[in-house]
């Protein structure tokens, strides 16, 4: 910018502060015609504050006025008077092609600038035809004096603005258009603020940090799309309802984690396996599957849940468990495999070796065969179940509080809990809403009723009666630790299936933070520009998922 000085208030002649600016160190034609461009708009401005009716005092057309700014980085000391004298020390940009004289009295800096933009709205309403000048007459460059910075309307842009121009300066730059900016900066004046604002943008779209290294990505800031890999090609931004947003990264997060074909053939292959080499060893044996894969509620890790049966139930003492181990090592199947002959229910733990799945194999239990055909009865007629489930049990996985030998949650136990969540929900149960069309909101409330608002301490979980009941008045509900989670068991009502669920604070307080996070990011989302919403992921904020 120039740096002529003009007295406050003298007026100017077009062509003599043109040939001023021109000819100061580093200025030229172009801030001159810039000076131009604001001058017009705090021209009209002004004049829209004169008493209606009076003549001017002067005539209009051929009339120049200066408005002038203090270059001072401090707001307070930008405040710009009528009666001035020493502070104006730096002409804006444009000069004005209509005489305007400011109201009298003291004006600060936004006075001003608000009756530029009065007067700019007024403009743009008989705006018409003016070649490259009157294109840009409404573009007013603010000193970073005042902290403002420049807000300009889609109706008040460039129509041909220059390649390479980022116009909106809230917009999310490419690393191209990041590349072409900070080359523009290289050879401009701008205030300190201007130059910061501008630079971190453009640090943030090349991914460097603020030395103009390569940034290093934190851990707790990753790629959206490593960690909420179904959001990719998604439009939820453009959502106008966040809980719609929500309710279909739901359903996309289920098709993403629910098993292709071929996953549903290779786990098939290993059962296959397995059972051959039991028909073998004892003929009269079969091998069942159970858990989640037999009722489809399993994740890409989940292992494989298989219990030999025979007709004589006679396969449970430990001579049998390493009858099996040693013929599965033998056949190839697996290379180790870990016999635990000891637990209240013995099983043989191992790897396939072709597929990599783990296998658990128990003996003579029928508990889990009728457990998962129950489940498969409630997915049929429960609409909503299956894609709950899978989020809730994804949420234990990733925290680790999903493995009942270490206190956790099992998957029938949370199956159980979401579908009697169901049950009693007041507005599902009267079927005023549809839980398949509502996956997001019912989620949030999952969690907070389970994370904040459960009496765990007096009350139990009866699905098969739909209700709740009070833990005292069953003795098969008790446990020796008061904060603790009964379910009774729908097919054995003398089972409490969440006993061993001995880490229920920690389960507890994870649900209760996950509600605390979905809410609160919809609330930040709700009041973000598209542009901003753009690329974030609602379900990611709980369920980090990284793509290999």
């Amino acid at each position: 910018m120039s740096d002529t000085e003009f007295d406050e208030g003298e007026r100017i002649d077009p062509a003599e502060a043109a040939a001023a600016v021109a000819g100061s160190p580093g200025g030229d034609l172009e801030d001159a015609a810039e000076m131009a461009a604001a001058a017009e708009a705090a021209a009209e401005a002004a004049a829209d504050n004169e008493p209606q009716g009076e003549p001017p005092a002067e005539p209009v057309v051929e009339r120049q006025t200066v408005i002038v700014v203090s270059p001072s980085p401090e707001p307070e000391a930008a405040a710009v008077t009528a009666e001035g004298g020493a502070g104006y020390q730096s002409v804006m940009r444009a000069l004005e092609p209509e005489f305007v004289e400011m109201p009298p009295g003291p004006h600060g800096g936004a006075e001003v600038f608000k009756l530029l933009d009065e007067a700019r709205e007024q403009r743009a309403e008989h705006a018409h035809g003016g070649g490259a000048l009157a294109a840009n007459a409404d573009f007013i460059a603010l000193d970073e004096s005042d902290g403002s910075s420049d807000e300009r309307g889609p109706e008040s842009k460039s129509d041909e603005a220059e390649e390479g121009e980022i116009e909106d300066d809230e917009a999310e730059l490419t690393p191209e258009q990041a590349a072409m900016l900070k080359e523009q900066m290289a050879g401009k004046k701008m205030g300190k603020k201007k130059r910061r604002k501008l630079l971190s943008k453009i640090t943030a779209a090349l991914g460097l940090d603020g030395r103009g290294t390569k940034r290093k990505r934190d851990d707790d800031e990753p790629d959206v799309l490593e960690v909420a890999p179904w959001i990719r090609s998604k439009d939820y931004f453009r959502e106008t309802e966040v809980a719609m947003w929500l309710h279909r990264e739901i359903k996309d997060f289920v098709r993403y984690v629910s098993p292709t074909p071929d996953v549903i053939s290779a786990r098939a292959a290993v059962v296959d396996r397995v059972q051959k080499r039991v028909g073998r060893l004892w003929a009269d044996a079969r091998v069942h599957v159970f858990g989640s894969f037999a009722t489809d509620l399993y994740l890409p890790e989940a292992d494989i849940d298989l219990v030999v049966i025979s007709e004589a139930g006679q396969y449970t003492n430990r001579k049998n468990l390493y009858e099996l181990a040693n013929a599965l090592k033998h056949a190839h199947i697996t290379d180790y495999v870990d016999v635990i002959a000891k637990a209240r229910v013995p099983i043989i733990k191992f790897v396939d070796k072709t597929t990599g799945i783990n296998v658990d194999v128990s003996f003579e239990k029928y508990g889990g065969v009728v457990a998962a055909h129950t489940i498969q009865t409630w997915l049929r007629e429960t609409p909503g179940l299956r894609e709950l489930t899978l989020v809730v049990k994804s949420f234990l996985a990733k925290r680790e509080l999903n493995n009942v030998a270490t206190g956790g949650l099992g998957g029938f136990a949370v199956t159980c809990m979401v579908l009697s969540f169901l049950q009693v929900h007041p507005k599902v149960a009267s079927g005023e809403i549809d839980a398949r069309d509502n996956l997001g909101v019912l989620l949030i409330e999952f969690f907070e009723l389970y994370g904040k608002n459960f009496n765990y301490e007096v009350v139990g979980i009866d699905v098969d009666g739909a209700c709740y009941f009070h833990k005292d008045s069953d003795e098969h509900a008790q446990n020796r630790r008061r904060f603790s989670l009964a379910i009774r068991d729908p097919n054995d009502v003398t089972n409490n299936i969440s006993r061993g669920t001995h880490n229920l604070r920690n389960i507890k307080r994870a649900f209760g933070g996950a509600f605390d996070m979905l809410t609160g990011q919809c609330f930040e989302l709700d009041t973000m520009s598209y542009k901003r919403r753009k690329g974030k992921s609602l379900l990611g904020s709980i369920l980090h998922i990284r793509e290999d």
